[in-house]
């Protein structure tokens, strides 16, 4: 056991009101605990912001290999280690509540039921689909109740994190399971016709 690496994780918060299937942060704020060989065992709590995406990228360098071109997200090793570690500014979660309630007593067609959350340290910022933004400042407003959005002194930190989003959705990899430099030489493909069926 002593050569092994242990995650304990969970895919969404409590499942009480208000936390599962949410973007409050009950929802989002999962556990994360990790043991493992290499000069870690445990008695350090992290309570900065990190990601699940950056678990993958973390066990390919505490395995010591490369981790895959198209894989999104940081290593936290350091962070494991206790050394000087910086914080991601922002971290970006998605709900789509197509199957959930709320949809149908809002209208909202199954393929507009989503939402998208970007929290920083000190706020978030929610949009759903068909719906105007929301904006908490999480340190005065921890239980997410007062919506800032429309309060003009915070128009600065509402297209800061709305600007953050638009650049979360432009860079996001969608097609994770095969490598850019792969894609690069597909453009043959582009004069040919007909389709390429199990492949992306």
């Amino acid at each position: 056991i002593e050569n092994t690496l242990v995650i304990n994780t969970t895919d969404h918060g409590l499942e009480f009101p208000n936390m599962k299937c949410t973007l409050f942060d009950d929802g989002i704020g999962v556990m994360l605990t990790i043991r493992g060989p290499g000069g870690f065992n445990g008695g350090r709590v992290y309570d900065g912001l990190t990601s699940q995406i950056d678990i993958f990228p973390t066990v390919c360098e505490l395995l010591g290999i490369d981790r895959p071109k198209w894989l999104e997200g940081r290593s936290f090793v350091d962070i494991l280690h206790g050394r000087n570690a910086e914080s991601r500014e922002f971290v970006v979660a998605e709900l789509d509540y197509f199957a959930r309630k709320a949809r149908l007593e809002l209208k909202v067609a199954a393929d507009r039921a989503k939402g998208w959350m970007v929290r920083s340290e000190r706020w978030k910022y929610v949009f759903y689909e068909g719906f105007g933004p929301q904006l908490f400042d999480l340190d005065n407003d921890p239980d997410e109740l007062i919506d800032r959005a429309s309060d003009p002194s915070c128009q600065g930190v509402l297209d800061e994190h709305r600007d953050r989003l638009f650049h979360w959705f432009r860079c996001r990899k969608s097609t994770v399971t095969v490598d850019y430099d792969y894609l690069d030489t597909r453009h043959e493909f582009a004069t040919r016709g007909g389709f390429i069926f199990g492949e992306w």
